[in-house]
């Protein structure tokens, strides 16, 4: 299990997004095994990764200057989690081992759970399909609160609805 500083104070952490704090090296196994569900350019950006290390600067925003080329690297990963339920409960857990790590004793993780779904995307292609958040949200308090139990963290969700996706606003609500 995740081991506390003994010299670092507790923290509470009220600020964090879910899909910003997903394990890289979880993202690169998942990547690896299977990249039909990421568009052609993309798969492409991902098989020149030589490395870990190449994921890890495709997907990061360290050193990206402009919020435009920080939310390109949420275009690679977010198709490879994406629907994917099993692997976003293993995301969630992991997320609670990590702020254990650095000694967060209280953190609030927000996300928006459409976003994550399987059909789930930033435009909306004007069919206004409904696109239920549901089983991300099962998926997620799962990890969670798994990680809360072994990590003696306490974790709270927050669940996002996003300007650009009105026509998700309600469902989230309803959430």
């Amino acid at each position: 299990g995740a081991q506390r500083s003994a010299s670092s104070p507790p923290k509470v952490e009220l600020h964090v997004h879910f899909d910003g704090s997903f394990d890289n090296r979880v993202l690169y196994q998942e990547a690896k095994k299977d990249l039909s569900i990421v568009d052609a350019r993309q798969q492409m950006m991902v098989q020149n990764c030589q490395s870990y290390e190449d994921f890890v600067r495709l997907v990061t925003c360290k050193g990206k200057r402009s919020l435009t080329a920080m939310l390109g690297s949420f275009d690679i990963f977010i198709p490879i989690v994406r629907g994917n339920y099993e692997l976003l409960e293993k995301l969630a857990y992991n997320f609670v081992q990590s702020q254990a790590e650095q000694n967060i004793i209280y953190t609030e993780v927000r996300y928006s759970p459409q976003l994550l779904c399987r059909g789930g995307a930033y435009e909306s292609d004007g069919a206004q399909d409904a696109i239920d958040g549901t089983l991300v949200v099962e998926a997620v308090t799962r990890g969670l609160r798994r990680g809360e139990q072994d990590f003696d963290v306490i974790v709270n969700q927050i669940l996002c609805c996003l300007s650009f996706r009105p026509d998700w606003a309600l469902d989230t609500v309803k959430l």
